[in-house]
């Protein structure tokens, strides 16, 4: 097998594998889609990218390019400041395929890595949960990886390192990896950071599965209050679910508020409303009150001065 493929890599004219990286081998259900994120180095941030279809490389087909409109087939996105292009081919059909993640180099022989997918028409032989999964900042955050066959769980960065056994660290990240023995592991991010957002997969024997993950702040104090005759706010800082406090927006930032908060201003507002009605109500019947009371000492004092004959 091993000598198999160093001859198709020596038929295809690859150049550069070690400058571009990504997954190797998918198992992906037919009619499905799948994302597949491509790293590059540095020196290719400006230069358009690719992907090409097809197991030889002299003799693939151009399917999509970052210079390109996307079809309803395949799309693709470049993120510069991670140095990572990835594609997506949708609705994928039911036959084994092969595929280059490329880079087109000025006045050079372009630059590219393969990767093959396994299609079924059944269950995945290594699939995920989901590839886009979120994270909030000094959290932990999990997916499970669900398989077909033997081997050792794996759970890496693209282009960086990966945890095998049970735990291992990420980028300051614990990772702990439990198998539960019903065919799927479940891998767990803990003391998530924001430079922790980025592509991983899930791996098993020789199969791949790529995931994003997005880390984001989580706020969860912000407070309003109102007052008769004025309404203020108070939002001294926001407390983060990872123990870190921000300070108040300045001038030129922007406070978002939360729906509870929203609602407790209206409550307040229409319960002043409510008050002020009942006051002038109230006013308005001593009012009365007192003009009928005036009106009937009036008749008395008529009655008496001039009585009726």
């Amino acid at each position: 097998m091993a000598v198999a493929l160093y001859i198709l890599f020596l038929m295809s004219g690859l150049q550069g594998i070690y400058s571009i990286s990504t997954v190797s081998l998918l198992s992906v259900k037919a009619g499905r889609s799948v994302s597949i994120p491509c790293l590059y180095q540095s020196t290719y941030t400006n230069y358009v990218k690719y992907l090409c279809k097809g197991f030889i490389w002299n003799s693939c087909t151009y399917e999509i390019r970052t210079d390109q409109r996307n079809s309803a087939r395949y799309s693709i996105s470049d993120d510069k400041k991670q140095r990572i292009f990835t594609v997506t081919i949708n609705d994928v059909t039911n036959q084994a395929d092969a595929y280059w993640c490329i880079v087109e180099r000025h006045n050079a022989v372009d630059d590219g890595v393969q990767f093959q997918l396994q299609v079924t028409s059944g269950t995945p032989g290594f699939t995920v949960t989901n590839q886009q999964i979120e994270g909030f900042y000094g959290e932990r955050t999990s997916i499970n990886c669900f398989y077909q066959h033997f081997g050792e769980n794996n759970w890496c960065k693209l282009g960086g390192v990966c945890v095998r056994g049970s735990e291992g660290w990420i980028d300051g990240s614990k990772v702990t990896i439990n198998n539960s023995g019903l065919n799927f592991f479940t891998v767990t991010m803990s003391g998530l950071t924001f430079q922790h957002t980025g592509w991983y997969y899930c791996a098993r024997g020789n199969l791949q599965m790529p995931v994003h993950l997005t880390v984001t702040e989580k706020p969860t104090t912000t407070s309003f209050y109102s007052f008769v005759g004025s309404t203020q706010k108070t939002s001294t800082s926001v407390v983060t679910s990872g123990g870190s406090t921000q300070k108040p927006s300045t001038a030129g930032e922007t406070t978002q508020s939360s729906p509870v908060d929203l609602l407790s201003l209206i409550v307040s507002l229409s319960l002043l409303i409510v008050i002020v009605l009942v006051a002038v109500l109230i006013w308005l019947i001593s009012r009365r009150r007192k003009q009928t009371k005036a009106q009937s000492s009036v008749t008395s004092a008529v009655r008496l001065y001039f009585p009726l004959s």
